[in-house]
């Protein structure tokens, strides 16, 4: 599905994947949200680099042993959500493509919930749904002008989890 979208040969349309494209942008204010749009556009000018992209791969939640097929191809309605080694598979995934385009990235697969990294490009985690999660580690972490990030955030005890907007 990702490949359709980006390549724009489809619309994304409910009834062809069974679920819709939801993207959000969080600042606590709007002009906080704004600024995100504009820092992202004069660090792309600016032809800015970051260090690297952060991969933190949570192994107790296991890694599904096709990395290969990830992502999942969506074959019809989206009733649940995948297992947790989906998740930790396309993260794996990720790093290799990375690997081979030459781009530096950190795929950490400890227990370890990484923390105090600087200047980093991009940054997938499972967050606070991680076994071994660290606020004080989470907070250390530190992101290029135009960076990317995501972590997974799954329903925990009927509460969404909530993203930090990281200014810089």
């Amino acid at each position: 599905m990702a490949e359709s979208i980006l390549e724009g040969d489809c619309a994304v349309q409910s009834c062809r994947f069974g679920g819709y494209l939801v993207t959000r942008l969080d600042g606590y204010t709007q002009a906080d949200a704004e600024a995100l749009v504009t820092r992202a556009i004069a660090a792309e000018k600016a032809g800015a680099e970051g260090g690297e992209i952060l991969l933190d791969v949570q192994p107790d939640f296991g890694v599904d042993s096709d990395v290969s097929g990830q992502p999942l191809a969506v074959t019809g309605k989206i009733r649940d959500e995948s297992g947790y080694g989906s998740w930790n598979a396309d993260m794996v995934k990720a790093g290799g493509e990375l690997k081979g385009l030459g781009k530096a990235y950190d795929l950490e697969m400890s227990q370890t919930f990484v923390g105090g990294q600087a200047n980093l490009l991009g940054y997938f985690s499972w967050g606070s749904n991680d076994t071994h999660y660290s606020n004080q580690a989470y907070e250390s972490l530190t992101f290029a002008p135009g960076s990317i990030g995501i972590r997974q955030c799954r329903r925990v005890r009927g509460r969404f989890c909530r993203l930090r907007v990281v200014r810089r």
